[in-house]
């Protein structure tokens, strides 16, 4: 089953958080029939990562790492 995860990597240590991913999103993954995860983890897996460590983040420069580097390259511009 798929599972989307978050890290956070901080002078204090790590946190870490996971959650299945909402059917939605898998529906909308699916529908694309060509192997491609981008929605699911640009849309969901980042959003995650951003809401779960919203105070921790908030204020600082953050560099977001994904192993879909199309995904990861939509964030480039972007701010916490």
């Amino acid at each position: 089953p798929a599972r989307l995860g978050a890290v956070l990597f901080l002078d204090s240590g790590c946190q870490y958080t996971s959650m299945t991913p909402p059917a939605s999103a898998v529906e909308l993954a699916k529908k694309r029939n060509d192997q491609q995860i981008i929605a699911l983890e640009l849309l969901v897996a980042i959003a995650l990562a951003l809401s779960t460590f919203q105070g921790q983040i908030r204020g600082a420069s953050v560099v977001i790492h994904c192993d879909n580097t199309g995904s990861e390259a939509h964030t480039h511009t972007q701010e916490a």
